[in-house]
């Protein structure tokens, strides 16, 4: 199983719309055929962090593939202070 998760640091002011991006990803990703969960964990105020769970690397490379995740990256890209901090690891237990 590979395990991810996303720093994201929303613009001020810039929080609905992020919220909304997220939301459609998130509701996108978790009908992929080796998704295990997806979720969204609110920080801070402008601090949320994406918690992803895939069955393993195809199904994040078919993941990175998919439509909806480009388009979410162009919208969340515009949204964000910074690039998201990403982090991949391979499930041990």
């Amino acid at each position: 199983m590979i395990c991810i998760y996303a720093v994201a640091k929303v613009r001020p002011g810039c929080r609905e719309q992020f919220l909304k991006a997220a939301d459609r990803l998130i509701n996108y990703s978790r009908a992929e055929a080796g998704n295990i969960k997806y979720h969204l964990a609110k920080e801070s105020e402008n601090r949320y962090v994406f918690m992803e769970f895939w069955s393993g690397e195809e199904a994040v490379q078919q993941h990175m593939k998919a439509a909806h995740f480009a388009e979410a990256g162009k919208t969340l890209e515009s949204l964000l202070e910074e690039p998201l901090d990403i982090h991949k690891m391979e499930a041990v237990f």
